[in-house]
């Protein structure tokens, strides 16, 4: 731990310095909005002229110094799963519906403003974001109907297809708005090659693969809301359907050989169904009580089937078929009551959830499809579900204009209750206090800070054995897991300039308890481990920095602009077999992008370019490292775009190509035991793409 909060501070000591460098040009430069008390700003529409907006999605983009975090469908309940964003003053009742599908789908046209909220501005409506986007709406909305067909293709012919339709009406009083979507949302051509090593890394086979993945989706949403003077209603509901399929094969030969020596190939077809439906009414009740009750509802259905085949020669094929069958559902009902007296604000209320999966797993396996024969899995057909009450207390204190400050004491208690191959049932209980603090030292200038505990929510598929055919691993079933729990520090600085020159420098840090990581089990007489299991490791700890900057290059160029978003994080954990530390198993959290945009002829040309680079990450299991390679992706795009008409984009992606690598190091018995048995390396490849997009507002 300490080796941690030292690497913390002294990057946070760097951070701090760029922070002092931040102002830039700001005592030359004159704030674009209209500065409102208690931590408001206010963006008029007039504010996103020059980039011709047609939905709130465009124009909530376009605010400085704020990132659009999306609603969460793995965390616990309704409150913490809510993103940044409001509508008209409330969260939307939302998890498996993006935050990005609900503003996409109200017209520009019908923003009456945004109002950024900090501190006592974002209040309890914020659910714990210190910076929260307010959408408020016109009394009015204005009916507007918008087409958009997307293709993308790629240079072996390959074509994504999409078409989607929204539209807004004002029915009955209500404020509606519906999209339907279908298409083809992701299409991938992998061509590469891969092969096995021995202990000393020689080469002992080797050839070239082939992998094809294609996920076609369909799906529907539907919101509609209402105000009855200071009372308001708001309702959502979606319902996608999306089939994904994946075919593979590899041909290897032995070096010096003319033919194959062994051939694999695998085929996987997974079908999903996700319904949601959720609500929330507020209004003031009694004695300046403000009331919101929430219920949503979530459910999941999910086929897939992995069915894998190895030929070599000389010995009898082998086949494996994997198959599950999972529903999961999710109902919660939550209830918030709040009031101001003074400079305080009180928010309090209870949550009540329920969260179910159901599983029907099966392994077969054979010299052909037609001889498979069951295999015995320990744990396949399980019942999980998870009873969770909370209540919670919230004080938010505007102890000065410039200087807000939020406590909250949350108290969870929940109970797991497994049926099936496996039956048990265990009980917890949770306290989760935080306290953050938001101070606006100038007009442009602010600093945040927050310390607080979380409890994640347990991913129920790990209590129900699993397979992974194409690496032939499998991880054991857990009916002991408990969720994780973490204590969060984040500080951050925001500096503003001009209109939208930002700078916001992060740092975060993370004690994490009874985190989960695949631990070994079933040691037999030799003490050679039989398998692993998703288990809770003691502790681990987290920490890292962020980095985002929107830089208006105007005295360059007219309506030219520089965008930089960075992402670090490094983490330690004691390793259960090796008792060494290492990252946590995993972790992807290094990433760069950076993008060069221009705004031209008043907002009706557009043009960027941009860079990613990232997705390195090294997953740690019983007798195996695999360790995935950076990859850097570019590209760019030239659009035109008439809010009261038609609109394109055309973009150029990764023109070179681009190359994914992985590396595998296989370990005779474990990595205690360290000897080495071989390995594997394999490659693959995708060629460049381009896409045109074309959007029809009528």
């Amino acid at each position: 731990m300490s080796t941690g909060w030292a690497s913390f501070w002294s990057r946070g000591a760097a951070l701090c310095v760029l922070a002092a460098l931040a102002p830039l040009a700001s005592a030359l430069a004159v704030e674009a909005t209209t500065e409102a008390p208690a931590g408001t700003r206010v963006f008029e529409p007039g504010f996103f002229a020059a980039d011709r907006p047609t939905t709130a999605l465009d124009m909530v983009s376009r605010v400085p110094g704020f990132s659009l975090q999306f609603a969460q469908t793995q965390v616990r309940g309704l409150g913490a799963a809510q993103g940044n964003v409001l509508i008209d003053g409330q969260p939307p009742t939302a998890k498996g519906i993006s935050l990005q599908d609900i503003l996409a789908a109200i017209p520009a046209g019908n923003v009456a403003r945004l109002e950024l909220l900090e501190g006592a501005a974002a209040g309890a409506a914020g659910s714990g974001q210190s910076l929260v986007v307010n959408v408020v709406r016109k009394a009015t909305a204005t009916a507007s109907t918008r087409v958009t067909a997307f293709a993308k293709a790629w240079d072996n012919g390959y074509v994504r297809p999409e078409l989607e339709l929204s539209t807004t009406r004002e029915v009955a009083g209500f404020d509606v708005s519906l999209s339907l979507s279908a298409g083809v949302v992701d299409y991938d051509k992998f061509l590469g090659a891969e092969g096995l090593t021995g202990p000393n890394g020689e080469l002992l086979e080797d050839g070239p693969n082939h992998d094809v993945r294609r996920t076609r989706d369909m799906g529907a949403s539907l919101s509609a809301a209402r105000s009855w003077g200071e009372t308001a209603l708001s309702l959502n509901a979606g319902l996608s359907q999306s089939d994904r399929t994946r075919r593979w094969f590899f041909t290897a030969a032995r070096p010096g050989e003319p033919l194959p020596y062994r051939g694999a190939e695998g085929l996987s077809d997974a079908e999903d169904t996700e319904l949601e439906l959720g609500g929330s009414l507020s209004g003031p009740i009694w004695a300046g009580i403000e009331a919101r009750g929430d219920l949503l509802y979530r459910r999941e259905t999910e086929l897939e089937t992995d069915l894998a085949t190895d030929r070599q020669v000389g010995r009898t094929p082998s086949v494996e078929r994997f198959v599950v069958d999972a529903t999961t559902a999710e109902t919660v009902g939550r209830l918030t009551l709040s009031r101001s007296f003074g400079a305080h604000r009180l928010e309090f209320g209870a949550e009540y959830a329920r969260n179910t999966a159901d599983f029907a797993n099966t392994l077969a396996e054979g010299t052909s499809e037609a001889s498979l024969r069951p295999v015995a899995l320990g744990i396949a057909n399980t019942e999980v579900a998870e009873d969770r009450e909370e209540v919670f207390l919230v004080d938010t204190w505007t102890a000065t204009p410039s200087l807000t400050v939020e406590g909250a004491l949350r108290a969870e208690s929940s109970t797991i209750t497994q049926t099936g191959d496996a039956r048990q049932t265990r009980s917890f209980t949770y306290v989760k206090p935080s306290a953050a603090v938001t101070w606006t030292a100038s007009p442009t200038r602010t600093v945040r800070g927050s310390l607080t505990r979380e409890v994640d929510q347990l991913d129920f598929g790990a209590f129900a054995d699993a397979a992974d055919l194409t690496d032939n691993n499998a991880n054991l079933g857990n009916p002991d897991l408990r969720p994780d729990q973490s204590w969060i520090a984040r500080i951050e600085v925001e500096q503003r300039w001009g209109k939208q020159g930002s700078l916001t420098l992060g740092l975060v840090h993370q004690a994490i308890e009874d985190v989960l990581g695949l631990v070994p089990v079933d040691a037999d007489r030799d003490g050679r481990f039989e398998g692993e299991t998703l288990g809770n490791l003691p502790e681990a700890t987290r920490w890292g920095f962020d980095v985002e900057a929107r830089v208006p290059l105007d005295s360059l160029a007219e309506g030219l602009e520089v965008n930089l978003d960075a992402r670090w994080r490094d983490s330690t954990l004691t390793d259960p077999l090796t008792g060494r530390d290492r990252m946590i198993s995993g972790e992807d959290g290094r990433s760069l992008e950076f993008s060069i945009t221009q705004t031209l002829a008043g907002g009706r040309w557009r043009w960027e370019t941009w860079v990613y680079t990232g997705d390195r990450r090294v997953e740690v299991r019983r007798d195996q490292i695999l360790q995935w390679g950076t990859n850097t992706f570019w590209g760019g795009w030239l659009a035109y775009r008439d809010p009261q008409g038609a609109s394109w984009e055309l973009g150029l992606e990764n023109p070179g190509g681009n190359r994914f690598t992985r590396d595998r190091t296989d370990y005779l018995i474990d990595r205690a035991d360290g000897r080495i048995e071989g390995g594997q390396y394999r490659f693959r490849e995708i060629g460049p793409s381009v896409y045109l997009e074309l959007t029809w507002n009528l």
